[in-house]
């Protein structure tokens, strides 16, 4: 089960939560990163996904310090 909006209105005047709107770029900001690696610091994960959760994390951390 997920969500899907397919048009989100919007009061005009009204500034979103610093949320920027995908661009179509692959690179993620230092935000972004945050985010992610907040999000997976704070889940439990099983033993068959840990090698590519892995792997992620440390292409996460390189871009990361790449940023700084």
């Amino acid at each position: 089960m997920g969500f899907n909006a397919n048009k989100v209105e919007t009061p005009q005047g009204t500034k979103s939560r610093g949320v920027s709107p995908p661009l179509g770029g692959t690179e993620l900001t230092k935000q972004e990163i945050e985010v992610l690696l907040n999000l997976i610091r704070n889940s439990t994960f099983s033993g068959s996904t840990l090698d590519i959760l892995y792997t992620l994390v440390v292409k996460l951390q390189k871009q990361y310090k790449n940023q700084e």
